[in-house]
Order: C-alpha cells, then structure tokens, then sequence
C-alpha cells in the first residue's frame, strides 16, 4: 500500500466515524471548480484531517489532476490534496481588495453544474461531507 492509499484509507476511517453522508463527490469538485476557474476568489477550506480551516486566500481557480498530481488531487491551500478530504469549501463573494461583487456569477455557475451550496451569512459554503451533529467541529 502507498502513501497515497494509506491516507486515504485513513481519510475514509475519520469519515465513517464523524459523518453521516458526503454531498459531493470527485466529478462534481472537479465541475465546481472548473466553473470557477478564471474567476479571482477569495476562499478557505476545512478538512476532514485538519482541526483548523485554511486562511482565506486569493485565488485565480484551482488546479487539479495537472502536473503530475493523482486523479483525484487538487493543488489546494496544503498541496496536493485529495478532493475525498474537503469538508467544505467556503468562497467570499465579494472581493475586498476591490469590492467586485461576485454574488450572482458564483452562484449562476455552482446552479448549471448543480453543485449544492448554501448561504452561510456573506460567504457561499460547498459542503462536501455532513458532519454528524455529536462530532466535534
């Protein structure tokens, strides 16, 4: 077994105990970011393995399945890192560097590739898996 198949069994275990479904899967993080790719946003992501979420950071799209990465990899905050271990993604719509209001295309491309999202006050959440209301976090 590699490294690669170790954590991901190990990503699979934490799964099973503190969630109880996943809403997305590889193809549709592979769409959600597809449609957001030559957009500038500003987001941050929780893992399944992380205690803390990632800063906010700019970003002009994410990567994946390039330069040599995995199927099944993106070149995220920690990079590589497996799509299987995204929590959530939460993306800040409106650009505060230059106040650019990003609302209505983010959620106009997420909608044509029927990617679930939902409000969490100004901030659009991708959640990839629910955690169960008796886990911590």
């Amino acid at each position: 077994m590699n490294i690669h198949d170790q954590y991901r069994q190990k990503l699979w275990e934490i799964i099973e105990r503190d969630y109880d479904g996943s809403r997305m899967n590889v193809m549709q993080w592979i769409s959600m970011f597809d449609a957001l790719r030559d957009l500038q946003i500003w987001l941050r992501i929780k893992l399944v393995d992380a205690v803390k979420v990632s800063n906010w950071t700019r970003r002009s799209g994410i990567t994946y399945g390039q330069n040599s990465m995995p199927r099944g990899f993106f070149d995220g905050i920690w990079s590589p890192t497996l799509m299987l271990a995204i929590e959530w993604v939460e993306l800040d719509p409106i650009a505060e560097w230059d106040k650019t209001n990003l609302c209505q295309e983010i959620e106009r491309r997420l909608q044509a590739e029927e990617v679930p999202y939902s409000w969490e006050g100004p901030v659009i959440r991708i959640t990839g898996h629910v955690r169960r209301s008796s886990a911590l976090g």
